[in-house]
């Protein structure tokens, strides 16, 4: 029995010595610690102007430093969030432990809130550097510097009630500068101006200028009826420039009725243009 007791205390004795040392583990229950893989978030991501996006770093608890090689159209915080400022590319690089990882940011225009809210149906359209919105059925028609927003399928060369946009940049172009730069356009923007556009039978009346103030920013509006003569048939079409100065761009929105009915109404159109318009930078 005392034999028995001992064979019994020295099998429990190098039991425990195995267990308790790893070179007597069993090779298939020896496992190897496999070093976490970093990843970004996001490889890629769509943003609209204004809108933001938060990049994350998994699989390391370094510290990372986030750069934008674009920093106008997208910029990045310390802590990883980007904001999406103009329109264009950008890519944002998180750099741990000398690794770099990138996402790729595209930035289009922002959506314009006067679509849904425009007094007939509308889409957005961008004419850099602004959005608008204009009626679904209605579309651009590019001629020289001109964009021509007409109804699909007019015919130009037959005469249509329509709008012209023309945006030129300049760098006095700003609301604080309007007055100044309202009174050198008023100078050259005359009513004899005008007539020296037309034939020697065309006469120019009704000719007013006057400020007026649109979302808070003030343009100057030039109104005028153009009567023609023709064969010996008259004929009178109405323009309304609108001249707005504003981020650096000099906007000039000319509203066209020669009698042909559209849908909706031209000068309806055009004025909720210039209402919808939103600088994109």
């Amino acid at each position: 029995m005392r034999l028995l007791k001992k064979l019994s205390f020295a099998f429990t004795l190098t039991l425990a010595l195995s267990i308790a040392s790893p070179s007597f583990i069993p090779m298939h229950v020896a496992t190897e610690a496999k070093a976490a893989t970093m990843k970004i978030n996001y490889s890629k991501k769509n943003l609209r102007v204004g809108q933001s996006c938060q990049l994350k770093i998994s699989g390391t608890k370094e510290k990372v430093i986030w750069k934008s090689d674009q920093t106008k159209i997208a910029s990045v915080s310390s802590k990883g969030k980007v904001m999406a400022k103009a329109v264009g590319k950008a890519k944002i690089t998180a750099q741990v432990k000398g690794k770099s990882l990138i996402c790729e940011i595209t930035v289009t225009a922002a959506e314009n809130k006067y679509v849904k809210t425009a007094p007939f149906t509308a889409k957005e359209i961008s004419l850099e550097p602004y959005t608008a919105a204009m009626p679904k059925n209605w579309e651009i028609i590019e001629l020289n510097s001109l964009h021509m927003l007409v109804p699909e399928g007019a015919n130009l060369n037959a005469g249509t009630s329509s709008i012209s946009v023309a945006i030129t940049k300049n760098a006095e172009a700003r609301q604080e500068n309007f007055d100044e730069l309202k009174k050198k356009l008023s100078a050259n923007l005359t009513k004899e101006y005008i007539a020296d556009l037309y034939p020697d039978t065309a006469t120019i009346s009704d000719f007013v200028q006057e400020e007026k103030v649109i979302n808070s920013q003030k343009l100057l509006v030039t109104r005028y009826t153009i009567t023609l003569e023709k064969d010996g048939k008259k004929s009178s079409l109405t323009q309304s420039i609108y001249d707005l100065f504003s981020n650096g761009y000099t906007t000039e929105v000319t509203i066209t009725n020669n009698g042909t009915a559209v849908t909706p109404d031209v000068y309806r159109v055009g004025e909720y243009f210039i209402s919808s318009l939103i600088y994109m930078g």
